[in-house]
């Protein structure tokens, strides 16, 4: 349609590396894009999403008492 849309990233969302994410899409605060994730619809804040279509995996704050509980125990 030649005409041009808005993708945003949100203040503290964090993208991994090869993520692709289509135009349009809007990536919420403090949310979270896995490497390699096709992100094809607006990802909500505190998600973390992941895969080809990226689909939501848990909140970041469940992602924080995991990783917390993980480190405490390595």
């Amino acid at each position: 349609s030649g005409r041009l849309v808005e993708t945003v990233i949100e203040d503290g969302a964090v993208v991994g590396a090869n993520a692709v994410i289509v135009a349009g899409v809007k990536i919420g605060r403090r949310a979270v894009v896995a490497a390699g994730a096709v992100v094809t619809k607006d990802v909500e804040e505190g998600e973390v999403v992941a895969g080809c279509p990226a689909r939501r995996l848990m909140s970041v704050e469940e992602y924080e008492r995991k990783r917390a509980a993980y480190v405490k125990g390595a």
